[in-house]
């Protein structure tokens, strides 16, 4: 007999025992109720739940809470389901066995967490308790600065100085100074040794090193330490030095300098240090010798040459004293000619020539004097009278030119500046590494074809730039050819207008931005979108569980249970550069766009190649490992939950189960985004897949996921939000037993 009819007899028999007047005598406290059948009748009591005491935790601390002390009158066995009340407005963090007796949770974001418990006996709910868990930030250490090392004389007052430390979370320091060690016989001691500035006199010649200890009233910094050197007081001289007088000399003449009218009040000896202030740019010429009292040097090209000479008594340096070489040009001498400035297109090679120089059995040699930053261009034929290189980026490049005969020679210059105009990016490798969206200001175009249906198509990027933003202009129409034999579109690729803005210089936020479907990631320098989230969630919308194609809004975007488009679990029709068409035709990304950058690792990091919505730059796989030097693919930080163990239930959604439509297993094998999770210095990268490298952040593509990037370091900017319209962010079914989703 199930529960529920024995207590509907239990009730029936009850009141026919009121009816026929068969109770026990209410005198009697021992005597149970009995039917008239003389069978005993039990009432059930609704059980009690209890959910824990309240704890204060740290963020990232695992908080277990148990209903172990929940009761039950009648002793049944309970069911317990907890879930969370409230949490932080931007909390990701979820309940672990959400229907045992215990359950966990990790708080990512400090706050306050309000977890509920029911519990039932097989009959009746209990009364929700709660229990509120304070998640509070965690302390980060201070930075002990002690302050640069000081030489002075002995017997002066120092005062040190602590102002430079400091402390990540903005927390007010208290400070201790103390001796590590002073010279033998030193009785010096600090004042104000628990203040920012401390004291102290130097009583004995000799090194005084000095520690530093910070303290945020939490935890206290490691020592910093400095030196302070105290020398005893002399009365020496300085020394003068004299370098001679100024010289006019043709070119390739030896010219002799000296120190020998230096002198020292003290009749010290004197030693010498020369050095070359400036010299023509195209000049090669070096010292003789830069210690000598007399020095030679010959002048290799026409211009002004300016010597120092600086003398030591053996206890102070002289003041410099300054002699400026003049060389001319000899009679006869060979002239250079490197040709007219030129104006370029970024990309193009520039011809260089010197064929209107003058003289006789003339020597080439042509020099990349400046060229912008991060161009990795290089002369060719070098020692030729005509030479050439690539403009690789835009910007200014000075080129110098060298001609020699015999013992003569002679330089010009010229400067080449190269543009972004209508710049062929077909097939095109990017390389400049310039993090900034300004130095690609320019248009841009591609020819490319539709493999399948055979139709041609004009890539278009146009990108200007403001006082504070960039503006790119795009229609999404890619730099190499796209759709074939690979993909499954359901729609054909369309040509579209789209702008985004950037801003000139990236700057993070007070908090991460998590992902969401009315959102585009990013805008790669092709003209192609980064748009990394399907609308396909497991049971959310009207087509059958495990086939969804649409209805996962910008309202789900907290379910675990969304397909990752990059799964091998998922055929997603995509062509060979992990990208496909949405719904409006519009082309674009879910993963690595493989004809952007060299997918193996050779001599060089990956370059710059688009940027993300918060504006911060979007490198290929590649960087430079600082403690290796070797160059090496970035790696994820994401590993799959409990090592791909079976899915564990999350409150408010309905778990994947393995077998239903297209869903291969019950495990966290990762066909969904919530198989996934951030474990910090798993790899390279943090959880929104980005690091800094060489003082510049940015996010790196990956072969794992998340991909391309999991979350935004910076602010938002508004345009790159996009129509959440679920019509324009379907997706449909590939062949049975798979399944091809439009992002």
């Amino acid at each position: 007999m199930t529960r529920q009819r024995l207590l509907g007899l239990i009730l029936v028999s009850s009141s026919m025992l009121s009816g026929c007047g068969g109770g026990s005598d209410s005198s009697s406290g021992t005597t149970p109720n009995t039917d008239d059948g003389g069978s005993v009748v039990v009432s059930n009591s609704a059980p009690v739940a209890d959910a824990g005491n309240e704890q204060s935790v740290s963020v990232g601390t695992v908080v277990t809470l148990s209903g172990s002390q929940s009761q039950d009158a009648d002793g049944d066995t309970l069911s317990f389901e907890w879930q969370f009340i409230t949490k932080p407005a931007s909390s990701q963090s979820s309940l672990v066995n959400a229907t045992s007796s215990s359950t966990t949770f990790t708080p990512d974001i400090a706050g306050q967490y309000t977890v509920g418990l029911v519990v039932n006996d097989g009959t009746v709910n209990s009364g929700q308790d709660t229990v509120t868990v304070n998640a509070a930030a965690v302390n980060q250490m201070p930075i002990a600065n002690a302050g640069s090392d000081q030489q002075v004389l002995l017997g002066a007052v120092i005062t040190l100085s602590g102002a430079a430390s400091q402390d990540p979370d903005g927390d007010t320091l208290s400070y201790q100074w103390l001796f590590v060690s002073k010279p033998n016989g030193s009785n010096a001691a600090l004042t104000d040794a628990q203040l920012v500035n401390a004291k102290f006199t130097a009583d004995v010649a000799g090194n005084y090193e000095l520690g530093l200890t910070v303290s945020d009233g939490q935890i206290e910094s490691t020592q910093d330490t400095m030196t302070v050197v105290a020398q005893a007081s002399t009365t020496n001289q300085a020394p003068i030095a004299n370098a001679g007088n100024d010289q006019t000399v043709s070119v390739a003449d030896v010219v002799t300098v000296s120190g020998a009218l230096s002198s020292d009040a003290d009749n010290d000896t004197l030693s010498y240090a020369w050095s070359v202030v400036s010299k023509p740019s195209q000049s090669n010429t070096v010292l003789s010798s830069s210690t000598s009292e007399s020095v030679q040097l010959t002048p290799d090209t026409a211009g002004t040459y300016q010597l120092s000479l600086v003398v030591n008594d053996g206890k102070v340096n002289s003041a410099a004293d300054m002699i400026t070489i003049t060389a001319e040009a000899q009679a006869g001498a060979p002239t250079a000619n490197a040709g007219d400035d030129q104006s370029v297109t970024v990309g193009d090679f520039v011809a260089l020539s010197g064929s209107q120089s003058t003289g006789d059995n003339l020597s080439y040699q042509w020099q990349l004097v400046s060229k912008p930053d991060n161009s990795s261009a290089q002369l060719s034929a070098a020692d030729k009278v005509s030479a050439e290189f690539n403009a690789d980026i835009a910007g200014v490049f000075e080129v110098s030119l060298t001609v020699t005969q015999g013992t003569s020679s002679a330089t010009d210059m010229l400067t080449v500046t190269s543009s972004n105009t209508s710049v062929n990016i077909t097939d095109k490798i990017f390389t400049n590494e310039a993090v900034s969206c300004r130095n690609y200001e320019g248009s841009y175009f591609s020819n490319v074809t539709d493999i399948k249906r055979a139709a041609d198509f004009t890539g278009d990027v146009v990108l200007t730039v403001g006082n504070t933003t960039c503006t790119i202009t795009v229609n999404s129409i890619p730099n190499h050819d796209f759709n074939d034999n690979t993909a499954s579109f359901a729609t054909n690729a369309s040509a579209q207008n789209l702008v985004y803005n950037l801003p000139i210089t990236a700057s993070f936020a007070t908090a991460t931005t998590s992902q969401g479907i009315g959102t585009t990631e990013g805008v790669l320098l092709n003209g192609v979108t980064l748009d990394l989230l399907p609308a396909a969630c497991y049971d959310v919308g009207d087509e059958p569980i495990g086939r969804e194609k649409i209805g996962c809004g910008p309202d789900q975007n907290d379910n675990p249970w969304r397909y990752d488009p990059m799964s091998s679990l998922n055929t997603f029709g995509t062509d060979a550069h992990n990208a496909h068409t949405q719904p409006s035709g519009k082309y674009h990304y879910h993963g690595n766009p493989v004809a952007m950058f060299n997918q193996t690792c050779g001599s060089r990091a990956s370059a710059v190649i688009g940027f993300a919505a918060d504006g911060f730059p979007i490198y290929g796989s590649c960087f430079q490992d600082a403690t290796t030097g070797t160059i090496r693919k970035a790696t994820s930080s994401y590993v799959l939950k409990n090592n791909g163990g079976a899915r564990q239930a999350v409150s408010g959604y309905t778990t994947p189960v393995g077998g239903t439509g297209v869903v291969a297993s019950n495990n966290y094998d990762g066909q969904f985004r919530g198989d996934w999770e951030y474990q910090a210095s798993a790899g390279d990268l943090d959880e929104c897949n980005g690091m800094t490298v060489n003082g510049q952040y940015g996010y790196y593509v990956t072969d794992t996921f998340p991909w391309v990037l999991g979350c935004f370091k910076g602010n938002l900017n508004g345009t790159f939000t996009r129509p959440t319209n679920l019509e324009r962010r379907s997706h449909s079914h590939g062949s049975e037993g798979s399944i091809a989703i439009n992002g």
